[in-house]
Formats: C-alpha cells, structure tokens, sequence
C-alpha cells in the first residue's frame, strides 16, 4: 500500500513536484513495501507448509505475468511525455491498484492452515493434538 499511497501523492501533486519530493516518495514507498513484503509472504507458510513453495510460484507467476501491462497502459494513457496531467492518470491509476489489492487481501486473507495441506486425516489430528497441549507446528 506504501507504493499506492506515492502514487497518489504524486498524482495530487504533479504540477508543483519536485524531483526531490519524487525521490523522496519513491524511496519510502519501496521502504514500506519492503515491509509490507514480510506479512504476505510468510501467509504462504502459514496456508500450508506442505505446499509453500508451489503456492509461492503460481502467486509469484501471476504476479510478474501481469506486470507486462503496466508499460503497455503507461503507453494507453500518457500520448505526451511532458504533460503532467496524463501522467498524474498513471499515478491515479497505480494508487487504486495498490489500495483495492490491499483491500482485497485484508477482506479476504487468513493465516488459518488449509484443508488441502493435510495428506490424511490422522495428520490433522495429530496436529490439532499437538496445539492443544501446546506445542507449536510441526
């Protein structure tokens, strides 16, 4: 959400930014996403143990799959390098992106271990032994 919030100030403010304050926002907003960066990839750990790995691949996929478009709509909504207002459509557009993918992860996302990542049932049940006697995951 750190790289959305940038972008939406710099969207706000294009006409009057600076260099300075575009470095400034940027930088932050990688720091905050550096941070952000550790909650949701450990949620592949938390759904399943058993299955990290190929979760983390399929989301990781999808992810940089996508990304492809951003310089094709950066092309769709900026026709002149120099004019500000285009590109504070960009920085809009980055903004809601961010804001309605964190959105959708704080509606929708849960640490809770999945059904799948048991292979049987006895290896649930023994986890859920585990827990409440107070022992932490295997």
């Amino acid at each position: 959400m750190g790289l959305g919030v940038a972008m939406l100030v710099l969207g706000l403010y294009q006409e009057n930014a600076t260099s300075t304050l575009a470095t400034v926002l940027l930088v932050l907003a990688g720091g905050i996403s550096a941070a952000s960066t550790g909650g949701f990839l450990c949620n592949h750990l938390d759904l399943s143990p058993v299955y990290a790995g190929t979760i983390m691949g399929i989301t990781n996929t999808i992810s940089n799959a996508l990304s492809i478009f951003s310089p094709l709509l950066v092309g769709v909504f900026v026709k002149d390098k120099t004019n500000s207002s285009q590109w504070s459509n960009v920085f809009y557009l980055t903004a809601g992106i961010n804001f309605l993918g964190g959105l959708f992860y704080v509606v929708f996302a849960t640490g809770e271990r999945q059904e799948w990542n048991y292979y049987d049932k006895q290896q649930k049940k023994d986890e859920e032994n585990s827990e409440s006697e107070g022992h932490l995951h295997k």
